[in-house]
């Protein structure tokens, strides 16, 4: 498939994802497109956080009928802490190469990582962040920040006040 059909496609998985009723089928289906697009070498980074971007609470909002913000708010959340979850092992590698900190090509996908990665509670990706908070790169501290910031780990708490500290100065 070409990309703008595997472009499409995602985003029509995510559509559907989102509805209340009948999402098993279709969760399982993006499981195993997200794990396929991440184990695919050929495939850029930046395509693939493309593809793993979610639509916005107010897209979907806007396409939910009736609207329901808490219950879209938390199935972001909890999709983003399954398809997490399917793909912890290459999240975890991903987020611990310093290449990717390093790359711009890179940084926002691995935004992305940290995001689900932190969602699944795996606790390396949730020690990372921690650590990528205080990075030089202002995007790679605010992926970090922005990862544990929907939390409640101790992490988050000790990263904001390093950032608050290291910018109020």
């Amino acid at each position: 498939t070409d990309k703008v059909n595997r472009g499409e496609a995602f985003q029509k998985l995510y559509h559907k994802a989102f509805t209340e009723n009948g999402h098993d089928e279709v969760e399982s289906a993006l499981l195993s497109a997200g794990q396929t697009l991440l184990a695919d070498s050929s495939i850029s980074d930046e395509f693939k956080a493309m593809c793993l971007e979610f639509p916005s609470q107010s897209e979907l909002e806007q396409s939910a009928n009736p609207v329901n913000p808490i219950w879209l708010f938390q199935r972001r959340l909890g999709l983003a802490q399954t398809l997490g979850n399917a793909c912890a092992a290459w999240i975890s590698s991903y987020v611990q190469a310093s290449e990717n900190q390093q790359n711009p090509r890179s940084r926002s996908l691995l935004q992305k990582a940290l995001y689900l990665g932190v969602q699944a509670g795996l606790d390396d990706v949730i020690a990372q962040a921690g650590v990528l908070a205080d990075h030089d790169n202002m995007t790679v501290s605010m992926a970090a920040l922005r990862a544990l910031n929907m939390t409640n780990h101790p992490e988050r708490a000790e990263a904001l006040k390093r950032f608050g500290k290291r910018w109020s100065q």
